[in-house]
């Protein structure tokens, strides 16, 4: 941890600015109301979340056992759909497998206040005594069917709850049957027609796994033809996300795992790229947390204004007109404070105004009783985004920059025994181009 003042480390600085200047502004605005829980200190400790979804029988929890190394009572895995719940799978100080359902799990991860007592009962959390969860939380779920995840499900919220957090999204589909279920395809097609669908292709990787049995020509045509069906459903996108292709599956000794000879230095290529990404998380934690602050900063000033705007338009000494007037208004409301310089707001900081509107438009909602702007908490929030997070965003530069020689051994490039060479070097190789310099 890079070091601020004396005691201080930047990530006890985030904590700090975030409850004594953002926070504030949170709660009087009813920011977790409309937008995201708080943030608890826990937060601001936990390790990097790697969300695993997929089809059902895909290699989720498989992928997981190749990533630690190890078989576990708790992962099992099978031909039919074995893992029922979200599991968060997680580092175990002891040397035993221990599950704790979702309703006892409050305590330990506050945030999970917020759900449904109907969705902490699709929830688990599996401690391992494996040194690879002290850098990774991953969460294993259930794979998409063609009504488990329909709109309203526990299944469905735990997962809309998760997106956010997760600092990489991988999707797995087994080569065999790469067709995309209906509800998986309407969650990624609604996502990445948001008006925030960059943060989340920059943490969406595509693997397509079990494709031990493939021809490198075969696969080649099946991968192409995946990836036209893909682009369908979430549209042409920059950053699109990464692909890995391989097989995390080790065989049985009834039945061993077959290999094209072409294939095997190019799965390798992208295993180690896919290592790679998971591998980089924990070191850039600190910066990933900061651009989270400043992004959230961002949202908690455009939603105090807003919220402002409409308490003053329908209240006051001359009655103004009423909510359900005010709310078809909503993209003036927001364009007259954009037009405003001194507030220093963006498009991009507001929510979407019609996912807005609906939160809006209840009965329960008196925009007369919303609280007025603080200017002083105001200009707090703007400080923090004109000083003291480009100050922090300069510490850790420094930092990285008197490091960068001796950084420790990443636990996961380790345990695999991949070099980071390795895992750069086949990140334009395709089954293809791999199957023609070898032939060559």
């Amino acid at each position: 941890m890079g070091q601020i003042g004396s005691t201080q480390t930047i990530t006890d600085k985030m904590r700090q600015l975030y409850k004594t200047g953002m926070l504030p502004v949170e709660q009087r605005h009813l920011f977790s109301e409309y937008h995201s829980a708080p943030l608890p200190d826990a937060h601001f400790d936990t390790q990097p979340i790697v969300l695993m979804l997929g089809q059902h029988s895909a290699g989720k929890t498989t992928f997981l056992r190749h990533m630690l190394g190890q078989n576990y009572d708790t992962l099992r895995v099978g031909a039919c759909s074995t893992t029922k719940k979200f599991r968060i799978v997680t580092f175990n100080q002891r040397s035993s497998e221990d599950t704790t359902p979702g309703q006892n799990l409050a305590h330990e991860f506050p945030q999970l206040n917020t759900l449904d007592p109907e969705c902490l009962d699709q929830l688990e959390c599996v401690r391992l005594p494996n040194d690879i969860l002290k850098d990774l939380i991953f969460i294993d779920t259930p794979g998409f069917t063609f009504d488990n995840y329909t709109e309203g499900t526990p299944l469905r919220k735990m997962l809309e709850w998760f997106l956010p957090l997760a600092g990489r999204i991988l999707i797995f589909f087994d080569v065999v049957k790469l067709d995309v279920p209906s509800t998986l395809g309407e969650l990624l097609g609604g996502a990445c027609s948001s008006h925030r669908s960059g943060e989340l292709m920059q943490k969406m990787h595509v693997v397509v796994n079990k494709a031990e049995e493939e021809t490198a020509n075969a696969l080649f045509t099946t991968i192409n033809e995946f990836n036209f069906k893909l682009g369908q459903i979430i549209g042409k996108r920059d950053p699109s996300p990464a692909l890995h292709v391989g097989s995390f599956w080790s065989g049985t000794k009834d039945k061993p795992r077959k290999l094209d000879h072409h294939l095997s230095e190019s799965f390798r290529d992208y295993e180690n790229q896919l290592i790679d990404s998971l591998s980089s998380l924990p070191k850039d934690k600190e910066q990933n947390l900061l651009k989270e602050l400043i992004k959230r900063a961002q949202r908690i000033k455009a939603h105090a204004y807003l919220f402002d705007a409409l308490r003053t338009r329908t209240s006051g000494w001359i009655r103004g007109p009423d909510q359900n007037t005010v709310l078809g208004q909503l993209p003036d409301v927001r364009d007259a404070l954009l037009q405003d310089n001194s507030k220093h707001l963006h498009e991009s900081f507001f929510s979407d105004l019609d996912e807005m509107r609906e939160k809006l438009d209840r009965p329960d909602v008196s925009f007369s009783k919303f609280e007025r702007i603080d200017k002083n908490a105001m200009a707090r929030v703007q400080e923090l985004l004109d000083d003291d997070f480009p100050a922090l965003q300069m510490s850790m530069n420094s930092r990285m920059q008197k490091l960068s020689a001796n950084l420790a051994p990443n636990r996961l490039l380790e345990a695999k025994g991949v070099t980071q060479n390795q895992a750069s070097s086949g990140r334009s190789r395709s089954p293809r181009h791999r199957e023609s310099r070898e032939q060559s």
